[in-house]
């Protein structure tokens, strides 16, 4: 069913099987047909949906979200008027969103744990935003909203992954672009975590050694050989960043309402949880910090 709905958007004869095809509809929806279905089978569209939700309805909004063309581009393609398209492409949005917490979930960070004190690498990611309208009421209302990384105005959200099996494990945000990794590692993460453990993290996490593990807090440990595992920990942490700005809704300046931001944001955290899920895992790294006594270290 989900095969003969993106080859209407495609607008070309696809077969099943064949290699270009295939790599087509991922261009296009960045999900195979049997995640759509998967992912259907998660938001359960018959049962928490109203009015009459088709296959169709979800590849609309994978095709929005990750070309986030204009809308009278995608309505085009999807054969549908403006409101019957908004209208299904934000419902199914919602739906996935609401799964957040069920598919990426903070225990998670535990699985295959093997006694190491760092069980989770953390980042926080910038997306671009329109400028915000002041309000003259509250002129200090949008301050803050401006990022160094994109040279205009954006938002800041902390992502978290297991170390050990590459997954999502935590999402928060959304913060003003102009909020430090650390302030807002300190709003909510840190309650979170465990007695005795801590994060790996880049240097702008530097200032919270009894919960935070850095390169240059390694480097004080005198731990050079941790050094390689520290860095292939962050580059995987870096390539699940991309994997979420692969999607154009995310990876290009978002056009909608702020308050829209934050369930596009976890709904393509959710479909790329997803993903790892069934099949497409992040690539292994190995790390053991069991042996480095850092629980004992005050520097």
């Amino acid at each position: 069913m989900f095969f003969e709905a993106g080859s209407y958007i495609m607008r070309r004869h696809v077969v099943y099987g064949n290699l270009y095809d295939a790599q087509r509809w991922e261009w296009t929806f960045n999900a195979t047909p049997r995640m759509c279905s998967i992912t259907w089978d998660t938001i359960k569209p018959e049962e928490n949906m109203q009015g009459n939700p088709l296959p169709k309805h979800l590849t609309w909004a994978l095709m929005f979200m990750n070309l986030y063309l204009t809308e009278v581009i995608s309505t085009s393609l999807a054969g549908a008027d403006e409101k019957t398209f908004r209208k299904w492409v934000w419902l199914f949005v919602e739906a996935i969103e609401a799964k957040t917490y069920d598919v990426i979930r903070f225990e998670r960070r535990l699985e295959n744990r093997n006694g190491n004190v760092c069980t989770t690498s953390v980042d926080g990611v910038d997306f671009a935003i329109m400028e915000p309208r002041p309000n003259w009421n509250n002129k200090r209302r949008w301050s803050g909203y401006f990022s160094e990384k994109f040279n205009g105005p954006g938002l800041r959200r902390e992502i978290g992954m297991c170390i050990s099996t590459g997954n999502f494990v935590w999402v928060n945000g959304p913060f003003p672009a102009a909020y430090s990794d650390l302030q807002i590692f300190r709003k909510d993460l840190i309650d979170e975590m465990g007695e005795g453990e801590k994060v790996v993290a880049d240097q702008g996490y530097n200032g919270e050694k009894d919960y935070i593990v850095t390169s240059k807090y390694l480097r004080k440990m005198g731990e050079l050989g941790q050094l390689d595992d520290y860095f292939k920990v962050r580059a995987r942490h870096e390539c699940g960043n991309r994997r979420l700005k692969v999607w154009n809704i995310l990876g290009h300046r978002f056009r909608h309402g702020l308050h829209k931001h934050g369930m596009v944001f976890r709904a393509v955290a959710v479909i790329e949880q997803l993903k790892m899920d069934n099949g497409s895992p992040m690539f292994p790294v190995v790390w053991e910090d069991y042996g480095l006594g850092i629980l004992e270290m005050n520097i």
